[in-house]
């Protein structure tokens, strides 16, 4: 799902106050060996533009351990059958605050071939936004 490139839409959602956030993004996704780096460039609807650049390395069958600048530790990767799992821990910086917040991704494809990411953000290991983002192979 992730060699290749893509382009996308989402919107991370604030579940207490239903705040939105939308962003538009592309993706360019290499696999060599047993490693798949993916650049995500991102432009907010406010005008920030952020990149950020996961390295996933295969840890066994269906499984992949990875980072990126903001991950506190390992992000987990499970493929099971039609779906990838992703859960990772991030810190994420806004208004000169950090907040650590946990993410759990279902990532699959629709029936129009675009890849689906949603996900649970949490605090705590309390829910407290959701994000969906869809993105087409290019």
């Amino acid at each position: 799902a992730f060699a290749g490139r893509a382009v996308g839409a989402g919107v991370f959602r604030v579940d207490l106050t239903g705040d939105e956030r939308r962003f538009t993004a592309r993706l360019d996704g290499r696999l060599e060996g047993n490693r798949l780096t993916v650049v995500e460039d991102f432009l907010y609807e406010d005008g920030e533009e952020n990149r950020l650049t996961w390295v996933f390395d295969r840890a066994g069958p269906g499984r992949w351990t990875g980072r990126r600048e903001d991950t506190v530790g390992l992000a987990e990767v499970v493929e099971l059958g039609d779906e990838i799992r992703l859960s990772y821990v991030v810190d994420f910086a806004a208004n000169g605050d950090v907040t650590r917040l946990g993410f759990e991704d279902v990532i699959y494809f629709d029936d129009r071939g675009r890849v689906i990411n949603d996900a649970v953000v949490t605090r705590w290991g309390i829910p407290v936004g959701r994000v969906r983002f869809e993105m087409q192979p290019l």
